[in-house]
C-alpha cells in the first residue's frame, strides 16, 4: 500500500521522474538506514538530512528535497527564495 501511494504521488508531479522497482528498492533500503542512524544517534544530523535530501529526490518530493537541503546546509536569507 505505502509503495503504490508513493508511485502515485511521484508520478503526479509534472517534473517527476518515473520510480521504478529499483528506484523504490533503494528508497526502502535508504530510509531503513535513515532510521537505523536517528536510533542510533551514529552521524550527525546534517549528515541524516542529506540522507533525507536524497531520499525525497528518489520519491519525486521535490518539496522535501528543498527543506532537507536547506536543514542540511542552511536557510537563504533572502525571504524571496
Amino acid at each position: 500500500m505505502i509503495n503504490y501511494a508513493i508511485l502515485v504521488y511521484g508520478m503526479e508531479n509534472k517534473n517527476s521522474i518515473p520510480l521504478d522497482s529499483k528506484a523504490l528498492t533503494e528508497a526502502l533500503k535508504l530510509s531503513e538506514e535513515i532510521l537505523e542512524n536517528l536510533e542510533l544517534s551514529n552521524i550527525a544530523l546534517q549528515n541524516i538530512a542529506l540522507k533525507t535530501s536524497r531520499l525525497a529526490r528518489l520519491l519525486n518530493d521535490f518539496d522535501y528535497h528543498k527543506i532537507m537541503t536547506y536543514e542540511a546546509s542552511g536557510y537563504p536569507t533572502n525571504q524571496w527564495c
